[in-house]
C-alpha cells in the first residue's frame, strides 16, 4: 500500500543544482530541512532562511549552507562523520 500526504504552504526545494556538487545527489536531507525553513520563514520566523528569499538564487545558497552542518559529503549521502556519531557496523 502506497502513502502520500501533503501539507500546504510546505514548499518541495529541489536538491538537483548544477552548482552543487555531484549536481546536489546528496542533498536530499538539507533539502528536506530547507522545505521548513522557508515554511517558518514565510509564517513568521524570515531568519529561519540564513540568506534570505529576495533574490534569484536564494534556494541554492540556502541549500548550501544546510549542507555544511548537516556534514553533507560530496561522495556519499548525507549523514554524521563515522569517526564522531557512529557506533561500529552500524553506519
Amino acid at each position: 500500500m502506497a502513502f502520500s500526504y501533503s501539507i500546504s504552504g510546505v514548499t518541495d526545494i529541489d536538491q538537483r543544482w548544477d552548482a552543487l556538487p555531484h549536481n546536489g545527489d546528496n542533498y536530499c536531507v538539507p533539502a528536506s530541512v530547507m522545505n521548513w525553513m522557508y515554511y517558518y520563514a514565510a509564517h513568521g520566523q524570515p531568519q529561519a532562511v540564513g540568506f534570505g528569499t529576495s533574490f534569484s538564487e536564494h534556494r541554492m545558497l540556502n541549500l548550501m549552507a544546510m549542507g555544511s552542518p548537516a556534514s553533507t559529503w560530496t561522495a556519499t549521502a548525507s549523514r554524521a562523520r563515522p569517526s564522531t556519531a557512529c557506533a561500529p557496523g552500524r553506519c
